[in-house]
């Protein structure tokens, strides 16, 4: 936090189950994130020290998502 306070984009990367408890705090509802999929949400926070995730995390707004067999070959 201390280094990025200034980031306009953040990417994360992880393992189940912690993903899908992230999305679905995000998103306020239970997102089932499978291998390779994203989720692109967008926030409005002054500061990225004003990000919780806990049991009341921030609400935001998801704007995109989508698991790799939907992509077309």
């Amino acid at each position: 936090r201390s280094e990025g306070k200034n980031a306009k984009t953040l990417m994360v990367i992880a393992h189940n189950p912690g993903m899908s408890e992230l999305v679905s705090c995000l998103a306020s509802e239970y997102i089932g994130m499978s291998t390779a999929a994203i989720a692109v949400f967008e926030t409005h926070l002054d500061s990225w020290n004003d990000f919780k995730f806990d049991q009341h995390c921030v609400p935001m707004k998801m704007i995109h998502f989508m698991r790799p067999k939907e992509l077309s070959n």
